[in-house]
């Protein structure tokens, strides 16, 4: 019972530590994605993602503008699947 004790109070303790550490690395990543999203937002290159079932996950603000000249609204391009070309 003792050993369970310590070890308890071992692990009670070590948990502000670990919280610590945990709110750090999710703000390096906050940081870190905010950075990339400033890159790629005033990139000129046109920039878009897709996940694995061709869903928009991510454009940047040059897609966003190609797409207007063709008159596509932002409602149907985040999420949507991309579709192949009629040739």
């Amino acid at each position: 019972m003792k050993e369970w004790s310590a070890d308890l109070r071992k692990t009670q303790d070590a948990q502000p530590a670990e919280i610590g550490e945990r709110q750090r690395v999710e703000e390096a990543l906050r940081a870190s994605e905010q950075r990339l999203q400033d890159i790629l937002d005033n990139s000129t290159a046109v920039v878009s993602v897709k996940d694995l079932d061709l869903r928009y996950i991510f454009a940047n603000r040059e897609y966003d503008c190609s797409l207007d000249i063709f008159g596509s609204s932002e409602d149907s391009r985040i999420g949507d699947i991309l579709q192949a070309a009629a040739v």
